[in-house]
């Protein structure tokens, strides 16, 4: 982030100029070449490029992005896996990893929002701290401690009034994450497909906890992990992007170029589809004439 988050004075000179006699018209700053903006954009998904240089970097914290993506990726991952009953898991296994859910997705998001929100970014703030929240809230609903499912205060685990309670919670964030998704459009497509895919994932999750409610038989189990096992699949491919996101923001903070980013800036991409278009129309003009 070295390379291109810092604000500079443009009434500065640079050190050395009193001793050379340059003068301030002399004295070019380097701009940022095209593609450390396009992998700028890219790696810190929905943070607006323009806020970086909004204090300067040794008054504010570092750039949380890495930090935010592997907190959401590796509980991310451990769930999608044993939702596809990967290796003999499967939705009771979610019990087995609540702590990944509390530490990971809890305490690395959520402080991940907090430095966001301290740098001014309101939309990666939402967004960090709306997931971390998330695994924190699924991480108690799993955890052996709490024994929420068998609890004597709380129906059973089959019963329909416990199941339409997680389902709302994933109906909440079905809307949430489509409200985070319409942020993403102007940024770059593996984030935007990374959080659209949360969409039917949530979806998913909502309808196999009703279908066990309406329908807690051998059969309805095992279509509600039918269920499950599709949402998985959409969880995949948000996995997927989201290495893809983490392993460009760890490329950037050591200083290595990531080139192929440029190509997936959502406004470079549209601006080439309208200039195919405008060359299209203007091809079958000429054809005409």
């Amino acid at each position: 982030m070295a390379t291109h988050i810092s604000s500079r004075d443009p009434q500065s000179t640079r050190v050395g100029d009193s001793d050379t006699g340059l003068s301030e018209k002399d004295s070019v700053s380097p701009l940022p070449s095209q593609d450390v903006v396009y992998q700028h954009r890219l790696s810190l998904g929905m943070q607006q490029v323009n806020t970086l240089a909004s204090s300067p970097i040794d008054n504010s914290p570092g750039d949380p992005t890495l930090l935010g993506l592997l907190g959401f990726l590796i509980p991310l991952t451990v769930a999608v896996f044993e939702f596809l009953r990967f290796q003999g898991a499967n939705a009771s296994s979610l019990a087995s990893t609540s702590g990944v859910f509390f530490f990971y997705g809890g305490i690395a998001m959520n402080l991940a929002g907090i430095i966001e929100f301290v740098r001014g970014n309101s939309l990666p703030a939402s967004g960090y701290l709306t997931y971390g929240c998330f695994w924190v809230c699924l991480g108690w609903a799993f955890d052996p401690l709490q024994n929420l499912a068998g609890a004597d205060e709380v129906p059973g685990a089959l019963s329909k009034p416990y199941n339409s309670g997680g389902a709302m919670f994933f109906l909440a964030m079905t809307l949430c994450s489509f409200v985070l998704w319409l942020g993403t459009l102007k940024t770059n497509l593996a984030l935007s497909l990374a959080v659209f895919c949360l969409i039917p994932l949530f979806a998913l999750l909502c309808a196999g906890d009703l279908h066990i409610g309406y329908d807690p038989t051998p059969q309805g189990l095992n279509h509600a992990a039918y269920l499950f096992e599709v949402g998985a699949g959409f969880g995949f491919v948000t996995a997927i992007c989201g290495w893809f996101m983490a392993i460009v923001a760890a490329c950037e903070a050591g200083g290595i170029p990531c080139p192929v980013v440029k190509y997936l800036d959502i406004p470079t991409i549209m601006s080439s589809m309208r200039g195919g278009r405008k060359g299209a129309k203007k091809a079958d003009g000429a054809d005409v004439v």
